[in-house]
């Protein structure tokens, strides 16, 4: 819904069931309804947009400085770019994982 096409979708719904409530209400003039109903969709439109960026201006600073301290800790979280062997037989290391039972749910 923060796109423009979005937005023109949720007011021309919303601006519609606001003309369908104003004729049954008994509100039949046609004039009446078009000038209510393009003044809705203006009013209803715009004040969309405007709560959009606002929110946008309050909302992604507080996303972004969220976003940034998980990727520092992310990093250092990570280890050393290098893993050092800690045995001297990785033969024997890789057979004795090949061969040990898997984990999980016995059946």
């Amino acid at each position: 819904m923060n796109t423009l096409r979005g937005s023109l979708i949720y007011t021309a719904f919303a601006t519609i069931v606001f003309l369908g409530i104003q004729w049954m209400d008994d509100i039949r003039d046609w004039q009446v309804l078009a000038i209510s109903g393009a003044m809705f969709f203006l009013f209803t439109f715009f004040m969309l947009r405007l709560i959009q960026r606002v929110l946008a201006l309050v909302i992604k600073p507080r996303a972004d400085r969220a976003r940034g301290s998980r990727r520092g800790r992310d990093d250092e979280e990570r280890g050393p770019a290098v893993i050092e062997p800690t045995t001297e037989r990785p033969d024997h290391v890789r057979r004795r994982r090949e061969a040990r039972r898997p984990r999980g749910r016995r059946r």
